[in-house]
């Protein structure tokens, strides 16, 4: 999806995830092949089943398709009576960064050497790392592969969400140790467009993991 767009629906992230309620709307998405059953199948999934976890789901999974995606959702809010959510996204002014501006807040990563982005993550890097992932960090743990499952079980295992961000990394890591390492963990992360992430946190790890 087009920059533009995606900041258009993240500007106004809490007003769509407290109005909608993602299995009204996924018919349509699945009528217009936005979304296949694997994608309903993990919206509605998710345990405990409750609008704020499906909608979490459903927003991160409308960025992550193209450009057809929003129009599709605009669709949807009008079918179901939620004009208000159209002319908010509508009228929502969106600020592109101009040519030549860092506009990847990662792209400090092509700086850290080869033999750092892709060497395997230690347990002090991943406890690090964890701390710089916050709110609906669940998506970036299904992003790097986990399952509904393996994520409420580090949810009910974990006090805290650093401890469970950090319980899931560790299964990652066990089941994928070949792709453990920075550069596929950012890359999940930019997938992540509704998640709470701290980019200076990541950036300041990743110097860590250079001087170590």
């Amino acid at each position: 999806m087009r920059p533009d767009l995606q900041q258009k629906i993240t500007k106004n992230y809490r007003a769509i995830k407290k109005d909608i309620d993602a299995k009204d709307l996924l018919d349509i998405f699945i009528e217009e092949n936005v979304f296949d059953f694997k994608d309903k199948d993990e919206i509605e999934g998710w345990n405990p089943n409750t609008q704020e976890n499906r909608n979490s789901c459903f927003i991160q999974k409308i960025l992550q398709k193209g450009d057809n995606a929003y129009t599709v959702f605009i669709d949807a809010l009008k079918e179901h009576g939620l004009q208000h959510l159209v002319d908010l996204l509508e009228s929502t002014r969106v600020d592109l960064p101009n040519q030549g501006d860092a506009a990847d807040p990662y792209a400090w990563l092509q700086e850290i050497p080869e033999r750092i982005r892709l060497r395997r993550l230690t347990d002090r890097d991943m406890s690090r790392l964890a701390q710089g992932v916050g709110k609906d960090w669940e998506l970036a743990a299904m992003e790097l592969g986990l399952s509904k499952v393996e994520v409420d079980h580090c949810k009910m295992e974990n006090p805290t969400p650093v401890m469970q961000m950090y319980s899931a990394m560790h299964k990652w890591r066990n089941r994928k140790p070949e792709e453990a390492h920075l550069t596929r963990w950012i890359e999940a992360l930019k997938n992540c467009s509704s998640t709470t992430i701290d980019t200076d946190t990541m950036k300041k790890v990743a110097k860590q993991m250079c001087e170590s």
